[in-house]
């Protein structure tokens, strides 16, 4: 079948053509904004919002200075194994620097059901403070269906999200007057105790 050996071609070479029309102008990919400490690791669920059935989608998540993703049973990007996504298969790459794409495919071509849900997820490690922006571009979907004509495929919207990252309670507890802090040496790592509560040096709390 034709429209299922260009999907595979897709996969082996990371990249689709866009076709515009249906409802790809509205359908998007994106991420809610968050809070998070210095020092944690932390998972961003990557949302899929479509009014139409697609077989198969592309998009390229960037991370702002200050992530670093995590590779998780080696992968950066993990899809969902949820009732909506359970029949899809994953690639990625990292086409440039803080830059990591995904495409997600069923290779039987059956187009999922509408929703609202989280398709995938990515670990991060939070550097530093500040606003956090990244975005999510480059996106892309399928319906695989040939009797469409592809009037449904498309690229979707860029989108940004904030992950807005902050130290530790250990400055406010100084500040409070209400704990006294110290600093320790384990193990040849530096630790600032702070009442009951042990920190690292980025600000985690250590347990």
């Amino acid at each position: 079948m034709k429209v299922k050996s260009l999907l595979v071609a897709a996969l082996a070479a990371i990249s689709m053509s866009a076709i515009a029309g249906g409802t790809a102008e509205t359908d998007k990919v994106f991420i809610n904004n968050c809070e998070a400490k210095v020092g944690e690791q932390i998972e961003l669920p990557i949302i899929f919002e479509t009014q139409t059935g697609y077989g198969s989608m592309q998009f390229d998540l960037v991370l702002p200075e200050g992530l670093t993703a995590v590779k998780v049973s080696k992968k950066f990007i993990r899809l969902l194994d949820n009732e909506r996504w359970c029949d899809h298969t994953i690639s990625q790459s990292t086409p440039a620097p803080n830059t990591y794409r995904a495409v997600i495919v069923d290779m039987a071509n059956q187009p999922l059901d509408p929703g609202n849900d989280a398709c995938a997820t990515i670990a991060v490690t939070v550097d530093k403070e500040g606003e956090l922006k990244g975005k999510i571009t480059k996106t892309h979907w399928s319906t695989g269906v040939a009797s469409e004509g592809g009037k449904n495929d498309g690229d979707g919207p860029d989108t940004e999200f904030v992950v807005k990252a902050t130290s530790t309670g250990v400055n406010d507890i100084n500040a409070a007057g209400a704990v006294k802090t110290y600093k320790v040496i384990e193990n040849g790592q530096i630790y600032i105790v702070a009442g009951d509560k042990k920190y690292n040096v980025m600000g985690a709390e250590v347990k």
